[in-house]
This record gives structure tokens, C-alpha cells and sequence, in this order.
């Protein structure tokens, strides 16, 4: 059971949700009840401000989530009801400002503050070492984070007769900072969020992004051609760790040829030594010439026969509801596309150690409507290495307008199993024909 509640042009936000959930074969009753979210957006106090000031584009929000939650089997539900009903109010409060320095660098700095409160503690009584008293009263703990980023962009221009080529270089340079504010005590509060995680931090990042582009005349027509999507490479300095402080470097490429054919790629290079008894040491490979061992690597070929990638527009929901549909339109079934097919090949390398491993398959999956609100979707493929089928799925999906139906059928392996769900759709979807997918891992 949820309430939501969104005031006209103000910042602010409620949620109330009740949530029951039982299992018939260990009858065991989970409860939420409820749980209260409250939160105000991004507000700019200082936007008005008529001097380009380091504060002009301070903004700041508030989080605030509390919850009481009872995991009980049924017939104990409601015994030593107070005693068992788990507690606990977050508060988070994010900070952030951007501004420009020599013109063309961009600092972003940032600060989050959080909170947590707690009402129960379990304390062990000196006249009984064995056993645990559950005591009530007020505690809190919190912590912060802060962080800064610089970042840039140099653009790069090679002109020919009938071609110009265009790159995009964007380096950004991080620090982040978080101050140790754990305590022993800590581990004995009873709550719902999680206890002692402001284990001290101190880490420098550094992301290198490209983006190379081409256009070129065609039929009198400036064509505009992407060569490569983006090319990355990341990595961190931890100055906090006693050993090991450089983190692997992740390189990852991902571009689009013929229009149709997605293709990915990632590797990640390890900057220290194996000892001769194939130990990880502390010491950086480049010293003997080289620049880190190659431990893992990946790419994907992925052919899309039929797919739609049109913007969706909707009438209810947030922006960022929106966007977050558009920018991961494969999450969803689309009842607008009469059938879609795609192929991709992965190749996997990995070799932590010394010996190598490489793993081959064959992958594809599609949908096909059967009705204007009724389609069937299907994802399997071939592992060459073990020659064996992966992950094998049928689902069929009805769009109920504002419900949705899936049956998910996974007729081999170690998943293998059937789900059926009808539920309300989310209120974003209500005008749009999409319906969410279900992965093994939602149900």
C-alpha cells in the first residue's frame, strides 16, 4: 500500500508504504510498517545572485527515510511484538557547488552529511556474560564525506577536402575525504540501516574520457559519424592502505559501427608484481620496464536486427524518471515494436595469476507481439567452452494499461524455474506501452 504525495511547485516530496510479504513454504511473515520518505530537491539559495560567485550554484537537498520492519514466523507474529519490530531513522544532506577557474576548468566540490538514529542496543548484563538484554533509548551516529573534482576539455581538429575529424579529450582529476567516526559501540545498536561504515577514506581518482567524431559530405549533405563512443581510462590512489595503494587501471571502449552493430570493450591492468611463487607483491611493475600485467579482458559484438530507439514522453512521473527510462530503454518491453532480434558475441580473458582463462559464448534475445498487448520475449545462447546453453529464459508479458503481467518460465539449469507477478504498473509507465522486465535477480 503506497501514498505519495508531491506539493505544486515546491521542492518537497512524501512516500508512505506498507509492505507485507509471506512465505508459504517456511511461513515466514515479513512486515514493513510503514516506511516514511521525505525529501526535498535540489534548491539554489544563492541563484539570484547577480555577482558569478563560487556559492551562485550552491545547491542543496534533504533526505530523510525512517522505517519499522518485523520478520517474524506467522504464528510468533504479533509475540514480544516491541521487542522484535526493528527501527531506525537516515537523514542525508548533499551539498554541492560548481565553478569555473582560469576560464576553461571546471571544480566541482562537494559535501555529504549523514545521520542515522537508533532506538535499540543490545547490551550484554554483568550478573549473566551469556546472554543479551535489548535495551531502548537514542542513539546516533554519522558521518561525512567530501569530495572535489577538476575537470576540463581540450578539442582536437584535423580538416581533409572531403572529412574533418574531431576528438574530445576530458580528463578529470578527483580527491575524496571521509574522517574515521566509527566506534566499538557502534556494532551493538539494532537498527535498520547498517551500523559502522565511516571507516576512514583519503583517495585520489583520475578518469581520462574520448570521444572521437567525423563528418564527411554525402550527397551534398554534411554527415556527422561517431568513430568512437568513448574511450576511458580510470584508476585511484587509496593513501589511506598500508600496501597496494594504486588500484588496477580500467580501460574501457565502447562505439557503434554500421549503425547496427554495438561494440564493447574493457580491460583492466594490474600495476604490481607476482612474487615467484605467484603472490601479489608490493611493487610496482614498472620498475622492471613494464606496465602492469593484464588481468582481465572483454568485448562484446552485438548485432541489432530490429530496434527502436525513439525518446519516450510521459505525462506523469518525475524528469528523472523519465530520463532514467531513455537512458536504459533495454530494461523495459516496448508493445511499439513488433519484434526485435539481436546476436552478440562475448570473448572473456582473465588470468589473476598465472594461468590464463578463457571463456567464448554465443548469446541472443528478442521479442515478438502477438497482440497489440500481448508479447513474448526469450533470451538464450551457446557457452563454447563448456559447450552448453547459458541462462535460458521465456517470458510473456500483457500490458493491463495500468497493471502488467509477466510469467517467467527458465526451463534449464540451475535457475530453473517458473514466476508469474501481476502488479501495478509505476506511475511513469501508466501513458507509455512498456512494461519491466524481471531479471533472476527481482524475484
Amino acid at each position: 500500500i503506497s501514498f505519495q504525495r508531491k506539493w505544486t511547485n515546491k521542492p518537497y516530496n512524501l512516500s508512505i508504504n506498507l509492505r507485507h510479504n509471506q512465505n508459504t513454504l517456511n511461513e515466514r511473515v515479513d512486515l514493513t510498517l510503514p516506511e516514511l520518505s521525505f525529501s526535498v530537491n535540489r534548491i539554489f539559495p544563492f541563484k539570484k545572485t547577480i555577482k558569478k560567485t563560487w556559492y551562485k550554484n550552491l545547491g542543496i537537498s534533504y533526505n530523510i527515510n525512517a522505517k519499522n520492519t518485523l520478520s517474524r514466523p506467522d504464528s510468533l507474529l504479533f509475540d514480544d511484538f516491541s521487542k522484535n519490530l526493528k527501527n531506525g531513522v537516515k537523514h542525508s544532506v548533499p551539498i554541492s557547488t560548481s565553478f569555473n577557474i582560469f576560464k576553461y576548468f571546471n571544480i566541482s566540490p562537494s559535501v555529504r552529511y549523514n545521520e542515522s538514529w537508533f532506538f535499540k542496543k543490545e547490551q550484554i548484563p554483568l550478573t549473566s556474560p551469556i546472554n543479551t538484554d535489548t535495551v531502548s533509548g537514542f542513539w546516533s551516529i554519522r558521518d561525512i564525506q567530501l569530495s572535489t573534482q577538476l575537470s576540463t576539455k581540450v578539442y582536437g581538429f584535423l580538416s581533409t577536402k572531403k572529412k574533418k575529424f574531431r576528438h574530445v579529450f576530458t580528463p578529470s582529476f578527483g580527491y575524496s575525504y571521509k574522517p574515521d567516526w566509527s566506534k566499538k559501540e557502534f556494532d551493538e545498536l539494532i537498527g535498520v540501516y547498517g551500523t559502522s561504515t565511516a571507516s576512514k577514506q583519503s583517495r585520489f581518482n583520475m578518469n581520462i574520457n574520448n570521444n572521437f567524431e567525423m563528418k564527411m559530405l554525402q550527397d551534398g549533405e554534411e554527415k556527422k559519424i561517431k568513430l568512437i563512443d568513448n574511450l576511458s581510462i580510470s584508476g585511484y590512489y587509496d593513501n589511506i592502505l598500508d600496501s597496494f595503494n594504486l588500484s588496477k587501471i580500467n580501460i574501457n571502449l565502447r562505439t557503434k559501427l554500421f549503425n547496427n552493430i554495438d561494440f564493447k570493450a574493457g580491460a583492466n591492468i594490474d600495476p604490481y608484481a607476482l612474487s615467484k611463487d605467484t603472490i601479489r607483491i608490493n611493487e610496482f611493475l614498472w620498475n622492471s620496464g613494464k606496465i602492469g600485467r593484464l588481468t582481465n579482458a572483454n568485448f562484446d559484438v552485438g548485432i541489432n536486427l530490429n530496434h527502436s530507439k525513439i525518446e519516450k514522453k510521459s505525462n506523469f512521473g518525475t524528469q528523472e524518471e523519465l530520463d532514467y527510462i531513455n537512458q536504459n530503454i533495454d530494461n523495459f518491453v516496448d508493445f511499439n515494436v513488433p519484434w526485435s532480434l539481436r546476436f552478440y558475441y562475448n570473448f572473456t580473458y582473465s588470468k589473476p595469476l598465472m594461468e590464463p582463462e578463457i571463456i567464448q559464448s554465443i548469446n541472443f534475445n528478442g521479442d515478438l507481439n502477438i497482440t497489440k498487448k500481448w508479447k513474448v520475449g526469450f533470451r538464450s545462447g551457446y557457452d563454447l567452452k563448456n559447450q552448453d546453453f547459458t541462462y535460458t529464459s521465456i517470458d510473456i508479458y500483457r500490458d493491463l494499461h495500468c497493471w502488467e503481467m509477466t510469467f517467467n518460465w527458465i526451463p534449464l539449469g540451475f535457475h530453473k524455474s517458473y514466476n508469474f507477478v501481476i502488479k501495478v504498473k509505476s506511475s511513469i509507465l501508466q501513458d507509455l506501452k512498456l512494461t519491466k522486465k524481471r531479471g533472476i535477480y527481482d524475484y
